[in-house]
């Protein structure tokens, strides 16, 4: 199934991008707007992903609805940790992120493995004590033989982002 978003808001989608960047107002609106779209863009890359890769037949609401709940928790970096693909099943006790004791930096990173493709990529994100995302980072990981390969190689990017950002008092996660 092929699907395309043909309108946002009543506007076509070269129309609202451009509407978009236009805008004189400068802050929240304008923040809020920009991280609205990369939510939603985010989403349709996993989308994407899952028919390119497993065929999986995704409904344009459910990402929209996708991009709404990662745009909220984007917003409230606070609120508990869920993933709106996954609702429904059984899940285990949810993780809130927490603030590093100091005013330090946190990074968290996490890395997945590829079965039998001998691939995985890691990714991390530096956030500051009151959880506003710094910078982030992620990587594809080619011939690794195992999660805890690639959980070293992501742990490997962490510190690597925060030697690049000039972290001198950071916790890693």
């Amino acid at each position: 199934m092929f699907w395309k978003i043909g309108t946002l808001g009543g506007l076509s989608v070269n129309n609202f991008w451009n509407q978009l960047l236009c805008i004189q107002s400068f802050g929240t609106e304008r923040e809020n707007k920009i991280r609205r779209v990369a939510c939603i863009f985010w989403e349709l890359w996993v989308a994407r992903n899952g028919l390119i890769f497993r065929q999986d037949q995704s409904d344009p609401q459910d990402v929209l609805h996708a991009a709404d709940f990662l745009f909220q928790e984007w917003c409230n970096p606070l609120l508990r940790s869920h993933d709106a693909r996954t609702a429904g099943l059984e899940q285990t006790e949810a993780q809130l992120w927490q603030p590093p004791i100091s005013n330090a930096f946190k990074v968290n990173f996490d890395g997945a493995f590829l079965v039998g493709l001998s691939k995985g990529a890691g990714a991390c994100v530096v956030r500051d004590r009151l959880g506003r995302i710094i910078a982030t980072a992620a990587r594809q990981f080619q011939h690794v033989t195992s999660p805890t390969v690639v959980e070293a190689l992501a742990l490997r990017e962490a510190i690597l982002l925060a030697r690049r950002l000039r972290l001198t008092d950071f916790v890693i996660e």
